[in-house]
């Protein structure tokens, strides 16, 4: 559906195709992290995974906005600081 939308725009598909492939193991992850037990050392490094994950994905969509919405460097840095904190 992308493909088709995007006119052959590369980048809005590159795009597009990162955050699905983000978005799979981010929910694997996302599952496995709820399903075990607190305190867990397997937890904490799934909980670094799935922040990691939604940080590349803020950065993918950030990035995306940038271009469609003619932001300015400093304005995607700035996001892309508050994404990280």
């Amino acid at each position: 559906m992308v493909v088709f939308h995007s006119k052959g725009d590369e980048a809005i598909i590159t795009i597009f195709t990162a955050s699905y492939v983000d978005l799979v193991p981010f929910f694997c992850r996302l599952y496995l992290y709820k399903s075990l037990a607190q305190g867990s050392p397997r937890r904490n490094r799934l909980k670094a995974s799935v922040w990691t994950l939604t940080t590349l994905l803020t950065f993918s969509f950030t990035y995306m906005v940038m271009g469609m919405a003619g932001l300015t460097l400093p304005v995607a840095l700035l996001l892309w600081a508050i994404a990280v904190a």
